[in-house]
């Protein structure tokens, strides 16, 4: 089998495949290339997309320690700290690499909105806007569910759905949306979005 095929597969199978076939998909990658970052990123995207936090980050920490330099490996540490609730620590995890500085943004405002800094907040959330405009509206939905605005939240998750923006693959499990899953919308939108696999309580 080929690490290639695996990693492109680790992509998409936690988000929208099963995910049995996600850890099989993992565990073969890993099995196949233990020493590269990749292959521990690939690990803990799909412990994160299947709720178990506590083991994506210890994933992610170790593709981070495997390759210190490597963007998308601190891109996952924060993000899983992020799905823990941890966001001082997402936020320092990045700190001012270039790279990140979207993720930068939106960990900073979800931190803010969450602190009760709307302004500083709302700072954060323009300067995302501003460059990216709604192209990005599926990371707007994140900040806005994180920030407990639920009806922005599927404002922008329309907005997404309507110019298929990006990461719109990633909602059925995606963390950040979890305040959403209680709201009778979020199904809807699932089954909208036509996704192969339906997770049980989206059924």
């Amino acid at each position: 089998t080929d690490p290639q095929v695996l990693t492109y597969a680790s992509n998409f199978l936690p988000w929208f495949g099963t995910l049995a076939e996600a850890e099989h998909n993992a565990e073969q990658l890993l099995s196949l290339d233990p020493l590269n970052s990749a292959s521990w990123i690939s690990r803990s995207q799909t412990f994160l997309a299947s709720g178990r936090f506590e083991q994506a980050a210890e994933a992610a920490r170790k593709g981070l320690e495997l390759a210190p330099e490597n963007h998308s490996a601190m891109n996952m540490v924060a993000l899983v700290l992020a799905a823990m609730g941890r966001y001082d620590e997402a936020v320092a995890a990045i700190g001012n690499y270039a790279p990140l500085k979207f993720w930068a943004h939106l960990l900073r405002a979800i931190r803010a909105f969450r602190g009760g800094d709307i302004a500083i907040g709302e700072r954060h959330l323009a300067a995302i806007k501003t460059q990216y405009d709604d192209k990005f509206s599926y990371h707007y939905s994140q900040i806005y569910a994180q920030a407990g605005r639920i009806d922005e939240a599927f404002a922008a998750l329309d907005t997404a759905s309507k110019i298929k923006g990006t990461r719109l693959n990633i909602t059925m499990r995606d963390p950040m949306l979890r305040p959403l899953h209680g709201d009778p919308r979020f199904r809807a939108l699932l089954h909208r979005l036509d996704f192969p696999v339906i997770d049980p309580q989206f059924a």
